[in-house]
């Protein structure tokens, strides 16, 4: 009952970094906790139950993370942050969203397989065939920002951090080169026959639709396009904005390997250097 009214109950981001270094999250239940530590290349995942007791002005955590566990003197509980000092240390974290229930469900076949009669890009009229409208539109950009989001397993919520790479114009080799971005997607370098840089050319992908999506950086219509991965346990969606070729608006990464769920998603935040936009 107290904990219920502790105001802590929820996702929380600490400010502080974990024992390998890394981004730190902590789910506050009824009774029991679990925390999260994501770090370059290690996810650990421990869990716990806790305490508050408004009389003393502490929780008590039940769990194996060391810098949490045992007896928190609260400083302060706002909603949207809190500051515990623990044998001395200070902890402070802020609230974020739990809005991963809204995300979209990228669905596998049963057997792995992709559309048995896959629609593909009409060279004819998808601007990103015509390498020279490319050229001429990326020459002009000079850095791409994106919000790279990772699904929390169990959390609803997404974990997120900002990401960018510059972008550069070789005139006297005529490409474009943009620095590596999507880490969990193969790239490849800038030719006339890949239609898909900076992502690598996909061999076997279905266009599922046009669609007209926001994201940070602003409105854009997309043609959407789906491929499986590069090991067949998870596909990949892609929204090509149609009229800024090379650019993409938002991309999913989805991943199954039996239960485990593993969920990226990019969406484009700022297009510095966008002709496009100053016109508007």
């Amino acid at each position: 009952k107290e904990n219920s009214k502790s105001g802590l109950i929820g996702v929380w981001k600490l400010n502080e970094k974990g024992e390998e270094g890394g981004d730190v999250y902590i789910n506050f239940k009824e009774s029991e906790i679990s925390i999260m530590e994501i770090a370059p290349g290690v996810t650990g995942k421990n869990g716990g139950l806790w305490i508050f007791d408004p009389q003393a002005k502490n929780v008590v955590l039940i769990t194996p993370n060391r810098m949490l566990r045992g007896s928190n003197k609260i400083i302060n509980i706002s909603p949207k942050s809190f500051e515990f000092e623990n044998r001395g240390n200070k902890i402070t974290a802020v609230k974020i969203e739990q809005n991963a229930k809204n995300r979209e469900i990228l669905t596998l076949e049963e057997n792995g397989g992709g559309d048995e009669n896959p629609v593909t890009l009409d060279p004819g009229t998808f601007s990103w065939f015509d390498y020279d409208a490319k050229i001429n539109y990326l020459k002009n950009i000079k850095k791409l920002k994106y919000i790279k989001s990772t699904l929390l397993a169990d959390f609803d919520a997404f974990a997120t951090e900002e990401i960018s790479a510059d972008v550069s114009f070789d005139e006297n080799n005529y490409v474009v080169t943009i620095g590596p971005l999507f880490e969990k997607l193969s790239t490849n370098d800038n030719d006339r026959e890949n239609v898909f840089y900076p992502i690598e050319e996909l061999d076997f992908y279905n266009v599922v639709g046009q669609k007209t999506i926001t994201v940070p950086a602003g409105t854009f219509s997309c043609t959407v396009v789906e491929a499986e991965n590069d090991f067949g346990t998870g596909k990949n969606r892609f929204y090509m904005i149609n009229d800024r070729p090379g650019i993409y608006a938002k991309i999913i990464v989805f991943e199954k390997d039996f239960s485990n769920e593993k969920y990226t998603m990019y969406e484009l935040s700022e297009i510095v250097g966008d002709p496009k936009a100053a016109k508007k």
